[in-house]
């Protein structure tokens, strides 16, 4: 069977044994597709301070030996081969995504798409536990749109978490598929004004189309003129989306006063902020990483009912042989939005 291994900041494809039979509640499934989400190419370029967060959040499901490489991909769509025995929730033909997780024989549990044991999405075949964060695709959905659902869900989250007043702006920076996720929230809850800043056009022009009030092309002008073009009296909620080292200091001299502040993308390397700043303009900083079931079927129904059209975020289409030169190619925003990994392709 093959998968994709990053060991060492590089990609390889390899050869490993077939997956063993599903046992207790797992599944046995086969990619249907998976997409390449920007955090797995930061994972890659920023390995060792990836796994220092991981050891000191104490967590273990998203560890693994930088060594034997990881397995990575966790933004798939899976069709079910085979069921164990007290699986439930799927049945072998079953279409399904999420953010899935396996548990072995040892108890313990780990992240697809970020273990060296288990595969994940840039893989053949795939092994899950059931329940979990993962659920059936609503009927006639197109499956290759579901490789979205993770930057859907972390938007739901993340505007959930906000909890913007009426009539408060929005600011969403950068319009990665993150970044569109969250103005798709924000339009899905009747947030705004809406405003999206970002440098590609490429970006700009999707961030419209989801439903974006203002685009800014960041070279030309900032979102604080923007801002300011609105009228709006109330302080904004300013999501960063950037993954730039320094943006969040920069953000506590950029924003009004009395301002909220949402962290999504983050930095593994430590990003000195001044706490006394953001005291004395009354900031609020909320860091938001969380998923639950509900926004995973709220995204999914979003986009059965193609609420959100993410057709247009598919830049390419690629075989596993092509995914370390798709790596390559997210790194340059101005050419991509999603890159969809197909391992039958």
């Amino acid at each position: 069977m093959r998968v994709v291994v990053g060991i060492e900041g590089r990609l390889e494809v390899r050869d490993i044994p077939e997956l063993a039979a599903p046992t207790g509640s797992q599944i046995l499934v086969e990619t249907v597709a998976c997409g390449i989400c920007g955090s797995d190419v930061h994972l890659m370029d920023h390995t060792e301070a990836y796994l220092g967060c991981a050891r000191d959040s104490g967590s273990t499901a998203m560890i693994f030996d930088p060594a034997r490489g990881v397995m990575l991909g966790h933004c798939f769509v899976f069709r079910v081969l085979e069921a164990g025995p007290d699986a439930v929730g799927f049945v072998p033909g079953d279409l399904g995504a999420g953010l899935g997780t396996v548990t072995g024989a040892d108890g313990h549990t780990s992240v697809v798409g970020f273990s060296d044991t288990y595969p994940g999405g840039y893989a053949e075949r795939i092994l899950l536990s059931t329940p979990g964060l993962i659920a059936p695709l609503p009927e006639g959905m197109d499956p290759l749109h579901a490789v979205f659902v993770e930057p859907l869900i972390v938007g739901e989250m993340s505007v959930r978490t906000a909890a913007i007043p009426d009539g408060a702006p929005a600011v969403v920076l950068g319009t990665g598929q993150v970044g569109l996720g969250i103005v798709a929230a924000l339009r899905r809850h009747g947030r705004g004004p809406v405003i999206a800043a970002e440098p590609t056009e490429l970006r700009r022009a999707a961030a419209l189309a989801v439903g974006a009030d203002i685009v800014v092309d960041v070279h030309s002008r900032t979102w604080l003129d923007a801002l300011a073009e609105t009228g709006a009296t109330q302080p904004p909620t300013v999501f960063d989306t950037t993954g730039i080292a320094g943006m969040l200091a920069r953000l506590f001299t950029e924003v009004p006063r009395n301002s909220h502040i949402v962290e999504v993308s983050g930095q593994y390397d430590p990003d000195p902020i001044r706490t006394g700043l953001a005291v004395k303009k009354n900031l609020r900083l909320t860091f938001s990483a969380s998923a639950d079931l509900a926004a995973l079927r709220t995204v999914l129904a979003a986009l059965a009912a193609r609420e959100v059209d993410v057709e247009p975020w598919i830049t390419r289409r690629v075989g596993l042989d092509e995914v370390p030169a798709a790596f390559d190619d997210l790194r340059a925003p101005d050419k991509t939005i999603g890159i969809v990994v197909e391992p039958r392709k």
